[in-house]
């Protein structure tokens, strides 16, 4: 996946209106309920992208680590984080620390670009990152939400400017293929995919990694059912 062509200031221009500061304050409090830290505990916000959850977090009273393999995000991030994160380039399938973080949180899908190999291992890396105790917050789309409502073709217009995705459902692989085409000031083209474990999928995947808990809830800590669109797991190494 060429990060640069999907995470660029196009991501930027076309998610403004669905990453409203209501959304972000939803998330800060969603990744509050699932990790309940204390003031003063180190958390890593994986793929931090903008630094839309670390900044707020870190005005709650953590010590907040960020690290995304994009430039572009990370420029952003400080741009908007100052000093009050600690901000590192850092691709998630390079991650290599050893009890550093009393919690992680891995937020907006970014996990599920990879495949189930560099899943599985970057779930390692995390595990080996945790201290005892520590607990790890995902959140993903939910695979049957998703497949419910899927939509081959899914349009953003902002300006006059568009942003087409053409998906894919992958039953057998369980992902979703999309070509995204960008047409603002030229056309741009870029190809990915995001990968849909099953909550059963997750929970092995997380166990075998080296947690020895996982509990699912929706985003707003309710019970996960069939119509969530959100899947929170939540990990205890």
């Amino acid at each position: 996946m060429d990060l640069d062509a999907l995470f660029n200031d196009d991501y930027d221009y076309f998610y403004a209106a669905q990453l409203t500061p209501a959304v972000d304050a939803r998330d800060v409090d969603a990744v509050w309920r699932a990790l309940q830290p204390q003031p003063g505990q180190t958390v890593l916000d994986l793929a931090c992208g903008a630094g839309r959850l670390a900044a707020p977090l870190a005005a709650r009273g953590l010590l907040v680590h960020g690290v995304d393999a994009s430039a572009g995000m990370l420029a952003r991030a400080r741009a908007r984080c100052g000093d009050r994160v600690a901000l590192h380039q850092l691709d998630m399938r390079e991650l290599d620390a050893r009890e550093a973080y009393e919690h992680v949180f891995n937020w907006f899908t970014s996990l599920t670009y990879f495949d189930d190999a560099a899943i599985r291992d970057v779930l390692a890396r995390v595990a080996r990152a945790l201290r005892r105790g520590g607990r790890f917050a995902i959140d993903l789309p939910q695979r049957d939400a998703v497949a419910a409502r899927f939509r081959p073709c899914v349009a953003v217009e902002r300006d006059g400017h568009l942003m087409v995705d053409l998906c894919r459902f992958d039953t057998v692989r369980g992902r979703v293929d999309t070509e995204r085409i960008v047409v603002r000031d030229g056309v741009r083209r870029a190809r990915f995919f995001i990968r849909l474990p099953t909550p059963n999928e997750l929970a092995d995947w997380l166990l075998d990694a080296g947690f020895r808990d996982v509990e699912f809830s929706d985003l707003d800590g309710r019970e996960l059912t069939l119509q969530s669109w959100h899947m929170v797991a939540v990990a205890t190494r």
